[in-house]
């Protein structure tokens, strides 16, 4: 229990880190390869990182709970917005109907088809000297465009940092200042959103931060005004660098959990490592002492077995390959190494891990040319009860079969199978709670 709860644990924390995304660009132009319109406070994000633009909302629709903000505290709108942007990262100007090409980063998430959907809102007219944003219930009323999360390109060459694009269109509305949210819904009730300012208008203005104000000022107003600006932004600048040392000691905390986690995890390994040999010491020794009536049954068993025909044998695994007869379905961790100077194959039985063969040809497994399946194992005592062997008909009906053991080999006999042929046959364990060593260097079919 403990080592499934540290598991959890590391994985969530592992999430934290690695799940998120934003919007990194509002307008990519594709033709000059560059983006041409940011988010608000992009400039932030090349000296905190991935962690400055997004917020993690926690919403209900219609409406928002107190749990989250709109637009998140990393994008609190200042007094003129504009100061949020500059020269190198813009605010994007558009015009009502053009097509615009917003991009985020796919975070592992391309692939997924729980990865959600991103969906674009837009907020009612804004003024520049706005010191808020629309509420969650706003932006819902004004939806723009729902598109799918993963639609990345290159996604298989870098699964965190592939880069994610939409292609939406600016609706016809008032010239003006607005608000494009980006929201993308991951899980139920997990949200994550970027707010971008963009100026809409027939006619683009070169000369946009001067917009805010249409008002006559004299010369000491503006200064007043500047100042002004400046403090907000210094004590803004501040703030987030004093929020940014904290993600940063707090991500340092989360990695000496992991280490601590990882720690117990090793040592719980070693000791159940160190338990299933003992376990397999103990079945060793409980072998020997097994009634001579079980061991004579299985001993008249194995005689019948080697009474059958044995002219023809078909390989299915040898060499540390699997031959072309039969496919390999096996699924769970398995592994080839070398023991002594043959190769052999391992996995744990413990129904994650299966050893399934499946026929070429349908019906190849027939009792009218081939009389049993042999398994040739690497010395090891095993107790094929705690293992299953099932076998499927054509029309994938399961058998479970009874197997004999030999010396080092473990035997199926078809020939006291129901069914005349077969398709395939599985090897997995009857207890998912215990791990079942099987190892083996040879698999046949023998006539």
């Amino acid at each position: 229990m403990l080592k499934l709860s540290l598991f959890i644990l590391s994985l969530l924390l592992i999430n934290i880190v690695n799940s998120h995304s934003f919007m990194s660009c509002v307008n990519f132009d594709f033709e000059k390869n560059e983006c041409a319109a940011y988010p608000r406070n992009w400039r932030f994000q090349t000296v905190q990182g991935d962690g400055y633009l997004y917020q993690r909302g926690k919403f209900t629709k219609p409406g928002p709970t107190p749990l989250g903000q709109a637009c998140g505290p990393a994008q609190t709108r200042l007094n003129p917005v504009t100061n949020q942007y500059s020269q190198k990262y813009p605010m994007g100007q558009f015009h009502q109907g053009q097509k615009i090409s917003p991009q985020w980063p796919a975070r592992n998430h391309a692939t997924q088809p729980r990865a959600g959907t991103v969906s674009f809102y837009l907020s009612r007219k804004m003024t520049f000297d706005d010191l808020s944003d629309n509420t969650q219930d706003e932006f819902f009323q004004h939806q723009i465009s729902s598109n799918p999360f993963g639609n990345c390109t290159k996604y298989y060459e870098n699964t965190n940092n592939a880069t994610c694009t939409a292609t939406i269109t600016i609706p016809d509305v008032e010239d003006g200042l607005y608000t494009l949210q980006w929201f993308w819904e991951f899980n139920p009730q997990e949200y994550y959103m970027t707010c971008a300012d963009i100026y809409i208008s027939k006619n683009v203005n070169p000369n946009l931060w001067s917009l805010n104000d249409n008002r006559q000022v004299n010369q000491q107003q503006e200064t007043h005004q500047e100042e002004r600006h400046q403090e907000e932004k210094h004590q803004h600048q501040q703030e987030h660098q004093s929020e940014y040392q904290r993600e940063r000691e707090q991500q340092e905390e989360y990695e000496k959990q992991r280490q601590r986690q990882q720690a117990e995890i090793d040592k719980s390994k070693q000791q159940q490592q160190e338990r299933q040999r003992q376990l397999q010491k103990e079945y060793a020794e409980k072998q020997k002492s097994k009634s001579s009536d079980l061991v004579n049954e299985q001993q008249q068993s194995v005689n019948s077995i080697n009474q059958l025909s044995s002219n023809g044998r078909q390989i299915l695994y040898g060499n540390g390959q699997f031959g072309n007869f039969m496919k390999n379905r096996s699924y769970g961790k398995h592994s080839n190494r070398l023991l002594g100077n043959k190769q052999v194959r391992e996995f744990v039985a413990n129904g994650d891990n299966v050893l399934f063969l499946y026929c070429q040809n349908a019906g190849c497994l027939g009792k009218s040319k081939y009389s049993r399946i042999e398994f040739d194992l690497d010395g090891n005592a095993y107790d094929p009860s705690k293992l299953i062997f099932k076998l499927y008909t054509p029309d994938l009906k399961e058998e479970v079969s009874k197997v004999y053991v030999q010396g080092n080999k473990l035997i199926l006999n078809l020939l006291e199978s129901k069914s005349d042929k077969y398709n395939g046959f599985m090897v997995t364990s009857r207890d998912y709670r215990n791990q079942i060593p099987f190892t083996f260097s040879e698999i046949s079919l023998v006539e």
